[in-house]
């Protein structure tokens, strides 16, 4: 049985071949996940609003099964581009945001530069202003660039041990359980393919640098489109804090809502609660 109940689907945007998933029918959605994740970590929640809307969830450059040379730049910049081209390639003229980690940074900065482009913003547990990298994420860009301890990280089954431990992807939810191994698995799959695609996921984790959301936190502040905070009282990488600050900072925003007992990766661990959020929200807009 295949890990993600959505095939992927592939589309040339510039000179990269993005892989996404797609489901559903309706007023398009376009969801937008971070580090170290890809399209995979939205599956339960496009399943969940497929009746109601046409989900998309594109792979990032250098993350997932996109295709695109290492020599291409992967910072959030350019992977707010390459959201630009994906929608333009599948002819959305507008669509609803929903972006987490450091794809809140890719989804702000496109919402800034692409307005127009945007109906709705959703950020959910995101990279702003000066929070990334966080501490952890820190340590492994140091990690990174030393070369002894860069070949642990690119081992599979190294990376498959430390994933399952507080330190990795257990660490990132509140209720362990939901990270199990078929889950790791599947993060994990196509970055360790190849050596060109650890290279390329090394190159996406050195490409975070906090000042791509701060040259855009002024301009934030004047973004009045309808926006939704969803946040999870747990999050020990991103605290509630920065939750609130976008929620009371962003002219736009409606809403705030606060998940309890549920760690940062919201998608994986809460998916029908954010469905139905970001269902009533979408809903009140109509």
């Amino acid at each position: 049985m295949k890990a993600c109940p959505i095939p992927k689907k592939y589309i040339d945007v510039g000179r990269a071949k993005i892989a996404y998933i797609e489901d559903g029918n309706g007023s398009p959605i376009i969801f937008i996940h971070g580090y170290p994740t890809s399209s995979f970590l939205w599956r339960k929640v496009i399943k969940l609003l497929s009746s109601e809307y046409r989900c998309y969830a594109p792979d990032l450059l250098g993350l997932g099964d996109t295709e695109v040379s290492l020599e291409e730049d992967f910072s959030m910049p350019s992977q707010a581009e390459m959201i630009k081209g994906f929608m333009d390639d599948l002819k959305i003229d507008h669509a609803t945001i929903v972006a987490h980690d450091q794809g809140g940074a890719c989804g702000e900065i496109f919402a800034i530069r692409y307005p127009d482009r945007v109906k709705n913003l959703i950020l959910v547990d995101c990279v702003a202003y000066d929070n990334w990298p966080v501490s952890r994420v820190k340590l492994r860009m140091r990690f990174a660039k030393l070369p002894i301890i860069a070949w642990m990280f690119e081992s599979y089954w190294f990376m498959r041990c430390f994933y399952l431990t507080r330190f990795g992807l257990k660490g990132s939810v509140y209720d362990k359980s939901k990270i199990t191994t078929e889950v790791i698995t599947e993060y994990l799959r196509p970055i360790y393919t190849t050596r060109e695609r650890k290279r390329k996921f090394r190159k996406f984790l050195l490409s975070g640098n906090c000042q791509y959301t701060m040259d855009i936190a002024s301009e934030l502040q004047r973004f009045d489109k309808p926006t939704l905070i969803i946040w999870a009282a747990e999050d020990r990488f991103l605290p509630v804090f920065w939750g609130e600050k976008l929620y009371k900072e962003i002219p736009g925003a409606r809403r705030f809502e606060l998940i309890t007992f549920a760690g940062h990766l919201l998608p994986e661990e809460k998916p029908v609660e954010i469905a139905r959020i970001i269902v009533d929200f979408l809903s009140d807009g109509k």
